[in-house]
């Protein structure tokens, strides 16, 4: 047994990882959590523009003639886009990262993560329909 309670690779057991590949695991888990962080980010920035949108355009259909400007919905539109930009970026970096590890991508191999993906496409649609009204 190791000192840290597990059992001592055997002949027939295969060796131990080494450091190195320890560290690179590691670092490739942190990079799973950073991109986690932006998509959560993203997405929160997403659903604020959309609200701040959807507030104003609620006033002006309740007859509130103080927000008639279009003011209001371009900053929406614009955190909007902002959010869209931070999850381009930050899947970006998170590709090139991985490409400089030498890690092989799993992305796209886990039936919950395409279905996220699909079900986020969707999602961007009708929020695209919605706004714009097509």
């Amino acid at each position: 047994m190791t000192p840290c309670g597990m059992a001592a690779p055997t002949l027939g057991s295969p060796a131990a990882p080494s450091a190195q590949e320890l560290a690179i695991q590691r670092t490739i888990l942190a990079l799973d959590r950073t991109q986690m962080a932006w998509i959560r980010t993203g997405l929160s920035m997403l659903t604020f523009g959309f609200s701040v949108v959807k507030f104003f355009q609620f006033l002006r259909q309740q007859g509130d003639t103080r927000h008639v400007d279009q003011e209001p919905r371009h900053i929406g539109i614009l955190i909007m886009v902002a959010g869209f930009l931070a999850l381009a970026l930050a899947t970006g970096q998170y590709l090139r990262s991985h490409k400089q590890l030498g890690s092989p991508l799993r992305m796209f191999r886990s039936p919950t993560l395409m279905v996220t993906a699909v079900l986020l496409a969707i999602q961007a649609l009708a929020l695209f329909w919605a706004l714009t009204g097509k």
